[in-house]
């Protein structure tokens, strides 16, 4: 009896340790796992931010950041808030504050006025909880290296600003569909500029079709935000992402999802934001910047 009860411990011994090997072995090929960028160096995670959801409560986006990058695979993730602060206003761009004290520059076809986000207030509330913020520009008819300067003047001295951006689906929008693509030469001097006022700054330009970006200029400090919707499935949109990435191979790319018109399916998910991102990660080896949009950002949790 003795010695049948021995064997019997022997062997569940044996099948605890074969089962925490499996374990061990499938944590560790997790952790393994391709996860782009984050995997072996920081990325960023985080919110798109406009002006309508959620417009007076700073810190709720701040701690939505956190707690999204805290969940992507890796646990390299920093937390960045990707801020709009000039929208397309029938050919316009409408900047969310005044005209910044000391501008001088060309000021056509802007507006100015204060906005329903206080964007000082919130960029104040982002650098105390951690959080890094990227400057997002919708320029339409206005010059874009100005659209641009004016965010740095007004916005860019804060210490969480990490970048800048261009949403090229607004320039000159009135008179070229879904906007006009972008020059080689007009994205190296729109970097130019960005990197004479902080040298670690990056700029990213963003659209969901590759001809609007430039045809062959590249940069460590430029990257390129894919924003598609309306895919039928995930699997779908993976196939569209790593079209872009592939098309950007070697360059930082990011993605921009969560949008209604994919609702119908990752809402089906149990944890979208997070189930959603690890595919996106897997997928596209070079992502370096993903973003849930604002629009659906009150009804998933980011952990």
């Amino acid at each position: 009896m003795k010695d049948f009860a021995y064997k019997l411990l022997c062997v569940l011994v044996l099948l605890c340790l074969v089962v925490a090997g499996c374990c061990a072995r499938k944590a560790q090929s997790r952790a393994g796992k391709d996860w782009g960028r984050c995997a072996d160096r920081p990325c960023f995670a985080g919110l798109r931010r406009g002006w309508a959801v959620k417009p007076g409560e700073d810190l709720w986006w701040a701690l939505r950041a956190k707690e999204f990058a805290a969940s992507v695979p890796g646990g390299r993730a920093q937390p960045v808030i990707l801020q709009i602060v000039s929208t397309y206003d029938g050919g316009r761009t409408q900047f969310g504050f005044g005209q910044p004290v000391g501008y001088s520059g060309s000021t056509k076809d802007m507006i100015f006025g204060r906005g329903r986000v206080d964007l000082a207030r919130a960029l104040a509330t982002y650098r105390e909880a951690g959080v890094k913020a990227i400057l997002q520009v919708e320029p339409g008819s206005a010059d874009v290296a100005a659209c641009l300067a004016v965010a740095h003047a007004a916005l860019g001295k804060s210490a969480c600003v990490i970048g800048y951006g261009v949403d090229c689906e607004w320039i000159d929008a009135r008179a070229h569909k879904d906007g006009r693509a972008v020059t080689d030469a007009e994205a190296k001097a729109w970097l130019s500029s960005v990197l004479a006022w902080s040298p670690s700054a990056t700029l990213f330009l963003k659209h969901w079709q590759v001809s609007h970006m430039p045809p062959s200029y590249r940069h460590e400090r430029l990257w390129f935000l894919n924003d598609s919707q309306k895919f039928r499935n995930l699997p779908a949109l993976l196939r569209d992402f790593a079209a872009w990435g592939s098309y950007f191979k070697g360059q930082t790319v990011g993605f921009q999802y969560g949008y209604p018109s994919d609702r119908n399916w990752w809402r089906r998910m149990k944890q979208p934001t997070v189930e959603l991102t690890a595919a996106v990660l897997e997928k596209i080896p070079d992502a370096g910047f993903v973003f849930w949009v604002d629009f659906t950002a009150e009804q998933v949790t980011f952990r």
